[in-house]
C-alpha cells in the first residue's frame, strides 16, 4: 500500500509541475479545467495497471526413472509452525490515518452545513436559472451551485456592477461547485497529501480564469472589469466550497487577461501529455511475472494423491509398495530436503540478449537471477559441485563474457566454461545438453556432499544412456571410472592409481544395490585427451622453473590445437584464480607480482572448449640469472616448438614517431593521440592523459618513456608549437625529443618582393591609382615605410602601396569615399533609430493621458453613484429625464420625498440617448429599455 501511495503521489507531482511549466498560462480555461480533475484520476488508476508477463515455469526436482507412464510428485516436508510476534505498527498507523479522516470528514460536513443553513434563513430572489440568497453580512459575492450569495443592502440599491454578476453566474452556469466538492472529498481520504491542497489551489484559480473570459466575451472593457474586481476583492479569510472574488489572485488573473495564446503553441504543449503518459505509465504500473499454468499429461495413482500429509521419508516405501516405480536415487539433507545441485548454463545469442537456464534474463539482473538456483547449497558446495557454462558467439564482446564470469564467481561458482558456437569444431562436436561431472575424488567428502557428488553422477550416467554412448561409467568407493567402448579410461577421480575396487550389492528391487569387483591396471590406460602445451611445447605433468616475466607471458594450448577455454591458477597465500581463455589475466600478474622466490605456483582444471580436463603442471617462482632458470619447457630432440618468433626489437632512441600518432583538434585544443595495436589514447600540452574529449584521466605527467615502446619522449611538436610535453625520468643522454622543425626563412626585403610580383605580371596601384612596375620599385626604394598590400584572385595578383592604412576585398582597396559612404549610412540608420524612439516615447506618453482621463471619469461615475440616491435625482427633470412610482409618471420632487421617506424603495434607472429614466417601487422592478414590465404574481 506504502508503494502505490508514493507511486501516486510521484505521478500527481509530475503532472502539477507539467502544468505549471506548460498549461497555466495558456488561454485554454476548459482543457485546463478537466486536465486538473484528470491529473487526480490518472495519478490514483496508474498505480493500480499491471502488466502481466507470462513465462514458462522452472522446475527444480530431483531426477525420477518411471517404469510405467505415470508422474509422481513428491510431497513436501513438513514444516514446524513458528508463533511470530505481534506488530502493533499496522494499527497505529491506521488509527493515526482514520482520526485524520474523522477529523476532515468533520471540518467538510460543518463548512456543508453552513451554507445550507445560509441558503435557509435568508431571503432569496430567483433570476431565471440562478437564485439570489441575500445575507446582511458585508460579504463578497460568491456562489455554490445556483446560489450567489449578495449583500442585500448593495444588492437593494443597484450597488452590484454587472460584471460580478456575470462573473458569479458563469460559477453557476458552469458547475464550478462540483469541481470543489470532488477535491473536497479527495482530501478527506487523502488528507496527508500536501499536493491535493496544491491542486484545489490551481482548480480555483482556474475557475477564475473561465468567469473572467465569460465575462469579457460580452464585450466589457478589460480596464473597466479589472477595477471594478478591485473594488469588490476580498483580503478576508477564504469561504470554503464556494467561490469568490480573492485579492491575493488579482494580479495573475490580469496578466492571464492579456496573454494572447497561438494555436500552434496550444497544439505543441498539448501533444506533449502524449510522451508524458506513456512515460508516467511505464515508470508507475506494475510489472507481474505469472509462469504458464501446465497441465500433467499423466494421471497420479490415487494410492499417492491419498498419502499427500505424509512425510517425504516415507516415498521410496510407498513405491515399493505400489510395485510399479523404480527410483535411482533420492539425495536429502540431515531435513529429509532433497539436494541438488543444479548447473547453470548461460546462452548469449547474436544480439547479447542473455538467456540463463532458458529464462532470457538482464545483465543487471544476472546475479540474482544465479542466486535463486541452488538455494539449498552452502557457499562451499556450490563451489565443489555447481559448473556454469557459458556459450557465446564469435562477435559476443569479450567484456560481457568477462561481466558474466563475474556473476558467476560471486555467486561462488568457481567451475564455469566458455564455447564459441561459431567455430567449425563446436558447430560439429558441440552439445550444449551435456551434464557437468565432478573431477574431484569422494574420499574426503562428508555425506551431505556425498549425496550431491552421486546425484550428478547419475545424472550424467543416464545422460550417457539417452545418447547410446559407447562409454560407460563405474561408481568407485572413492570416485569413479568413466571408460569408452575400448574399455580405455578416459576420467577417474579415485585416487588409486593401480587398483580400483568397490563393493555394492545388486538387487532386482533396489537399484541401488550392485555387488561388482573391478581391478584395474593404470598401465593399460591409453588416454585420450589432447596433449597440453606451455609457449608451444608439450607438458605432460612437467615442473617449470621460470622468472616473473616468464610466468607472466605463458601461453597455454593443446597440441592437436583444441583451444584452451579456461584454467586455475593458485598463488601461495592467494586465493584461486579462475581464468577465461589461455593466458593470465591482470588479476593473476598482480598476485604473481607480490610472490617471492621458491613459491610454488599451481595451474589446474585446465579445460579445453569440448570440455576435455588436462593435467596439471607446477611452476617454481626462480631468479632469471638462476642456473636452473628456464624460460619455457625444454624442446626435446626431434620436437618443434609451435611459439610464435618474438617481435621485432624497438625502434632506436632518437628516430621520429610512427604513423600510428596523429594529431587532433579538441575545442581549439590540439591533442597528442597514440595508437598502439588498436590501444588509442591523447595526451594534452602538459603531458596527462586524457580522454578523446580532453577531460583529464591521470593523476599526474605521464612518463615519457611509456608514451611509445622503445621510445623516450620530452616534447612534441607541431609547427614550432609544443602540443605535448612528458616527463622525464632518465639521463639526459637518454633524452630524447621529436625534433623541431627548421625555423622559417628571413622574409624578403620590400624591393625583392616588388621584383617578384612583377615577375608574375601582378598589377601595381598607388594611393589607389594604377602605375607601372617600376614607378612601384622606384617607391619602394625612395620609401621604405610605405605600405604593401598583396593579394592573389583566380591567379591574377594585385599589389596596392600606400602612405596610409590599406583596406583590401578580395583584392580590390576600400577609397576614403566609400568610407564616407558607409558613415553617412551609419549616420542614417541613427537618426532613423532616434525618430523610432521619439515615437515610442510620444505614444506611450498619450496612452498615459488617456489612461490617466479614464480613471478621471471612473473617479467621478464612482462619487456620483456613491452620493445618496436623492442628490442624484436633483435636476434630472430639467435634462429630460422622468420618474415613475408603481408604474405612474411622478414629479421630481415627488420622486425625492418617495426615497426620503422610504431608502428600501425598489430603485431602477437607465439612461436612453442621455434622457434617464427612474422607476420606484415596493415591489421587484423589472424593466426593457427604461420601461416597466409588469409580472404577473
Amino acid at each position: 500500500m506504502e508503494i502505490l501511495i508514493l507511486k501516486s503521489t510521484a505521478c500527481l507531482a509530475i503532472l502539477l509541475a507539467f502544468y505549471k511549466l506548460f498549461l497555466e498560462r495558456l488561454n485554454i480555461h476548459t482543457f485546463k479545467r478537466f486536465y486538473l480533475l484528470g491529473a487526480v484520476l490518472i495519478s490514483i488508476i496508474i498505480p493500480f495497471i499491471t502488466f502481466i508477463e507470462y513465462i514458462e515455469p522452472q522446475f527444480n526436482v530431483p531426477y525420477f526413472e518411471v517404469d510405467h507412464s505415470a508422474t509422481i510428485n513428491l510431497l513436501p516436508v513438513e514444516q514446524p509452525i513458528i508463533t511470530e510476534p505481534t506488530n502493533y505498527l499496522p494499527f497505529i498507523l491506521w488509527s493515526i490515518y482514520g482520526l485524520g479522516v474523522l477529523l476532515f470528514l468533520t471540518k467538510f460536513c460543518i463548512n456543508l452545513f453552513g451554507i445550507v443553513s445560509k441558503i435557509k434563513r435568508n431571503e432569496k430572489q430567483k433570476s431565471g436559472n440562478y437564485i439570489s440568497v441575500l445575507l446582511h453580512d458585508f460579504i463578497v459575492p460568491h456562489t455554490f451551485f445556483s446560489y450567489i450569495f449578495l449583500n442585500k443592502t448593495r444588492f437593494e440599491a443597484k450597488a452590484i456592477p454587472q460584471e460580478v454578476l456575470l462573473h458569479e453566474q458563469t460559477h453557476a452556469k458552469q458547475k464550478h461547485t462540483l469541481d470543489i466538492l470532488f477535491i473536497e472529498l479527495l482530501q478527506v481520504v487523502f488528507w496527508f497529501n500536501p499536493l491535493l491542497y496544491l491542486l484545489k489551489k490551481d482548480i480555483k484559480l482556474n475557475h477564475e480564469f473561465l468567469a473572467d473570459e465569460a465575462v469579457l466575451k460580452q464585450g466589457i472593457d478589460s480596464s473597466t472589469y479589472q477595477e471594478t474586481l478591485l473594488q469588490f476583492s476580498s483580503t478576508a479569510n477564504e469561504i470554503p466550497l464556494a467561490h469568490a472574488i480573492n485579492y491575493s489572485l488579482i494580479k495573475k488573473r490580469f496578466t492571464i487577461m492579456k496573454t494572447q495564446t497561438s494555436k500552434k503553441a496550444v497544439w505543441l504543449r498539448s501533444f506533449l501529455l502524449l510522451p508524458l503518459l506513456a512515460g508516467l505509465l511505464f515508470s508507475f504500473s506494475g510489472r507481474e511475472q505469472v509462469e504458464k499454468e501446465v497441465v500433467p499429461a499423466m494421471v497420479f495413482p490415487k494410492e499417492i494423491e491419498n498419502q499427500q500429509n505424509k512425510p517425504l521419508k516415507d516415498v521410496k516405501t510407498e513405491l515399493q509398495k505400489l510395485g510399479n516405480y523404480k527410483i535411482n536415487y533420492i539425495n536429502t539433507n540431515s531435513q529429509n530436503d532433497i539436494v541438488i545441485a543444479e548447473d547453470i548454463t548461460i546462452v548469449i545469442d547474436k544480439n547479447d540478449k542473455i538467456t540463463l537456464n532458458e529464462k532470457q534474463v538482464k545483465l543487471t539482473n544476472l546475479k540474482v537471477e544465479i542466486n535463486k538456483y541452488n538455494s539449498n547449497l552452502t557457499d562451499e558446495q556450490k563451489q565443489k559441485f555447481v559448473h556454469g557454462k557459458i556459450f557465446h558467439h564469435e562477435k559476443t564482446s569479450k567484456l560481457l563474457i568477462q561481466k558474466i564470469s563475474e556473476a558467476l564467481i560471486s555467486n561462488n561458482i568457481w567451475s564455469f566454461s566458455t564455447s564459441n558456437v561459431d567455430t567449425e569444431y563446436n558447430k560439429k562436436y558441440l552439445d550444449k545438453s551435456t551434464p557437468d561431472i565432478p573431477t574431484i575424488s569422494m574420499e574426503n567428502l562428508n555425506e551431505a556432499d556425498k549425496k550431491i557428488y552421486l546425484n550428478k553422477v547419475n545424472k550424467y550416467k543416464e545422460w550417457l544412456k539417452s545418447k547410446n554412448s559407447n562409454s560407460t561409467i563405474q561408481i568407485t568407493k572413492k570416485g569413479y571410472v568413466l571408460r569408452n567402448k575400448k574399455n580405455d579410461i578416459i576420467l577417474s577421480t579415485d585416487p588409486d592409481y593401480k587398483e580400483f575396487e568397490t563393493n555394492v550389492t545388486n538387487s532386482k528391487n533396489s537399484p541401488w544395490k550392485i555387488e561388482t569387483k573391478l581391478t584395474y591396471n593404470q598401465e593399460d590406460n591409453k588416454t585420450q585427451n589432447p596433449t597440453l602445451t606451455v609457449n608451444g611445447i608439450e607438458c605432460n605433468k612437467c615442473q617449470l622453473n621460470l622468472s616473473k616475466s616468464g610466468i607472466e607471458q605463458i601461453i597455454l594450448d593443446t597440441k592437436n590445437q583444441e583451444p584452451i577455454a579456461s584454467f586455475k591458477i593458485k598463488f601461495k597465500g592467494k586465493p584461486t584464480e579462475s581464468i577465461i581463455g589461455n593466458t593470465l589475466n591482470s588479476k593473476a600478474i598482480s598476485y604473481l607480482n607480490q610472490q617471492t622466490l621458491g613459491s610454488i605456483i599451481q595451474i589446474f582444471d585446465i579445460k579445453t572448449n569440448n570440455k576435455t580436463k588436462l593435467k596439471p603442471f607446477l611452476i617454481t617462482l626462480v631468479d632469471k640469472n638462476d642456473k636452473n632458470y628456464s624460460r619455457s619447457p625444454i624442446i626435446k630432440k626431434g620436437e618443434v616448438s609451435t611459439l610464435p618468433p618474438p617481435a621485432p626489437p624497438a625502434p632506436p632512441i632518437g628516430r621520429e614517431l610512427e604513423r600510428n600518432t596523429a594529431f587532433v583538434n579538441v575545442n581549439g585544443t590540439t591533442l597528442f593521440k597514440v595508437d598502439i595495436n588498436g590501444d588509442i589514447k591523447y595526451y594534452n600540452r602538459n603531458g596527462y592523459l586524457v580522454d578523446s574529449n580532453g577531460k583529464v584521466l591521470s593523476k599526474s605527467q605521464v612518463d615519457g618513456s611509456k608514451v611509445i615502446p622503445g621510445q623516450k619522449i620530452t616534447k612534441v611538436y607541431q609547427k614550432g608549437n609544443i602540443v605535448a610535453e612528458f616527463k622525464k625520468t632518465w639521463k639526459d643522454d637518454e633524452n630524447f625529443s621529436v625534433p623541431e622543425p627548421p625555423k622559417p626563412p628571413k622574409p624578403i626585403s620590400p624591393k625583392e618582393h616588388i621584383k617578384n610580383m612583377a615577375s608574375k605580371d601582378a598589377s601595381f596601384f598607388y594611393n589607389g591609382e594604377a602605375v607601372t612596375k617600376e614607378k612601384a620599385l622606384e617607391l619602394v626604394e625612395n620609401n621604405n615605410k610605405i605600405n604593401i598590400s598583396t593579394q592573389t584572385n583566380n591567379g591574377e595578383s594585385t599589389v596596392h602601396l600606400s602612405t596610409k592604412p590599406i583596406t583590401i576585398v578580395n583584392g580590390k582597396k576600400i577609397s576614403d569615399s566609400q568610407k564616407n559612404r558607409d558613415k553617412t549610412i551609419a549616420k542614417r540608420r541613427a537618426l532613423t533609430e532616434e525618430r523610432k524612439n521619439a515615437m515610442r516615447e510620444k505614444r506611450k506618453a498619450l496612452r498615459q493621458k488617456a489612461t490617466a482621463k479614464r480613471q478621471q471619469l471612473l473617479a467621478a461615475r464612482e462619487a456620483r453613484q456613491s452620493r445618496p440616491l436623492a442628490q442624484q435625482f436633483k435636476g434630472m427633470e430639467a435634462n429630460g429625464g422622468a420618474f415613475f412610482y408603481e408604474g405612474e409618471k411622478i414629479t421630481e420632487a415627488k420622486a425625492i420625498e418617495l426615497i426620503t421617506d422610504n431608502p428600501k424603495l425598489n430603485v431602477s434607472m437607465h439612461n436612453n440617448n442621455g434622457k434617464s429614466t427612474v422607476h420606484l417601487s415596493k415591489k421587484g422592478i423589472k424593466t426593457v429599455n427604461g420601461k416597466l414590465v409588469k409580472t404577473e404574481n
